[in-house]
């Protein structure tokens, strides 16, 4: 088969990094796929990572080439298309363990028909031993393949002068419950925390992953764990990230830190002179690596005015303030701000940083009619398009009784007031008293993961609910005999790109 035409390709790699775009051309009625001469793929498995290969596509002429992998038991997933070339470097991701797998690499001509080059054979390896131990169970239908999931903690807890393996690992499960990507998070940060950390993952428009390292560090890897960017905060403890991390418009990032002061308690008992610390803005740009403090806590709100069962002074030798967990970006470019120990939510306007509106907890802008509407230590706060605002409730210290939930509010800022216009709560009840989220997908439904489990052995549970709060699926995850806290579950649609496929037609 002549692989002379050109014709230009929807899905390219661009500039060494593949876009997921989640769908393959359309192809035109096409002979079945035969074996062209001069041709041929080579596949290895990553030394550093059983779950991911390297595969190598020679072409006598020059072409595009896609690959599918798979097997009979597990499916097939197709690559993104490259760019005309006569050798091809092509990463293979979403693998499961301990499988043999058939590689099929292709070459499209002119009118896009498929020309096979070659077939290889690849055998994943055995996950590491702390993978080893996850165990899930499922049922119903998840309308996303995949579950991206960050651990901050498995096992007990890690002191940071401990000699054990501190490893931290970022972790993606498929629908039937098996570990199909998995990056070890590097070992050589300091530790300025109680425990090394990991999270949380953002994903960016080109497919990288970004994430926070070590509560110092903020790392960009590609799909196949490839580092290709790592800022690491030179602007001591006020500046080191922690929590939550967003990408603007414009490719700033936008990071929670935290600053300690201190102040004078004596109103709430306290000592003339506690140390309180509160959080911070700040905001990275990727190309210079300058990073400035763009808003403070300590310059808006007042440090006296909290609630003492999380921040008292009899608590811990310092007051640990606001605790910001989570943050958004809303639809008018405002930025919202989860405070979880002033169980309160803050609105900054856009650009200058003020507080528009302060939801929950001290000094509330909003009042709530009914009680039972308020929340209590939430993390995962997203306004949604309409302005309602969507966020996990953890219900620490809840009067009503401690359990968690999904809450969406609708604020009216005639009124000011602030009513639940939707709920989900497990049957039976579930407290997750640390972590957890909520992501609403495109389809109106709701996926919840209430991350945070006391006892060994006990599973974290993710579920995706529809909006009558029927479960169209859940995934029960534990770690045989240990702990495990997993600070968010994000739905995914692929890893690098690949999609399922009926496998092309091929003959030798």
């Amino acid at each position: 088969m002549s692989l002379s035409r050109r014709v230009p390709f929807a899905t390219l790699m661009v500039a060494g990094l593949y876009l997921l775009s989640g769908t393959t051309d359309a192809q035109p009625a096409c002979p079945a796929a035969r074996a062209s001469e001069g041709s041929r793929l080579a596949v290895e498995r990553r030394p550093s990572n059983a779950l991911i290969a390297d595969a190598t596509v020679q072409l006598a002429d020059a072409a595009p080439v896609y690959l599918e992998y798979g097997n009979d038991d597990v499916g097939w997933l197709r690559t993104p298309t490259t760019m005309d070339g006569t050798t091809h470097q092509v990463p293979i991701v979403r693998l499961r363990a301990e499988t043999v797998y058939q590689v099929r690499a292709f070459a499209l001509d002119g009118i896009g028909c498929p020309a096979a080059v070659s077939t290889a054979e690849l055998t994943t390896g055995p996950l590491p031993d702390q993978l080893r131990n996850y165990v899930a169970d499922q049922r119903g239908q998840a309308s996303f393949p995949l579950v991206m999931m960050d651990w901050p903690s498995i096992g007990p807890f890690v002191p940071p002068t401990a000699n054990v393996d501190k490893s931290r690992y970022l972790t993606a499960v498929d629908q039937q419950g098996h570990v199909v990507w998995y990056y070890l998070t590097p070992p050589e940060y300091p530790v300025p925390a109680p425990e090394t950390s990991a999270y949380p993952i953002i994903r960016r428009a080109n497919g990288n992953l970004l994430y926070i390292a070590a509560y110092h560090s903020v790392d960009e890897i590609t799909p196949d764990g490839r580092v290709v960017w790592r800022f690491r905060s030179e602007g001591g403890a006020a500046s080191r990230p922690h929590h939550e991390l967003i990408e603007q418009a414009d490719g700033r990032l936008l990071y929670l830190g935290a600053e300690t002061r201190p102040i004078d308690d004596s109103r709430n008992g306290g000592p003339p002179d506690v140390s309180v610390v509160g959080d911070t803005l700040h905001v990275i740009d990727r190309e210079t690596d300058a990073e400035a403090e763009v808003w403070n806590a300590f310059e808006t709100l007042d440090a006296t005015q909290r609630p003492q069962q999380w921040t008292g002074w009899k608590i811990r030798e310092d007051v640990d303030w606001t605790h910001a967990n989570a943050m958004n970006i809303g639809a008018r470019s405002n930025v919202v701000i989860s405070m979880r120990h002033l169980d309160q939510v803050i609105s900054l306007s856009p650009g200058s940083g003020t507080i528009e509106w302060k939801l929950g907890g001290p000094d509330s802008s909003f009042s709530f009619p009914n009680p039972a509407d308020r929340f209590w230590g939430q993390h995962s706060v997203v306004e949604l398009p309409n302005g309602r605002i969507l966020l996990f409730d953890n219900g620490n210290y809840r009067p009503e009784g401690e359990f968690s939930r999904v809450l969406e509010l609708e604020l009216d800022f005639g009124a000011m007031t602030a009513r639940k216009v939707w709920e989900y709560v497990p049957m039976p009840e579930l407290f997750s008293d640390k972590v957890s989220n909520v992501v609403r997908l495109p389809n109106g439904n709701t996926v919840v993961n209430f991350g945070w489990r006391v006892a060994p052995d006990e599973p974290a549970l993710v579920q995706e609910v529809r909006a009558d709060g029927t479960v169209a699926w859940e995934q029960s995850m534990r770690w045989r005999g240990m702990r495990a806290a997993r600070y968010r579950a994000y739905p995914f649609t692929s890893l690098g790109g690949e999609v399922s496929v009926e496998p092309t037609a091929f003959e030798p």
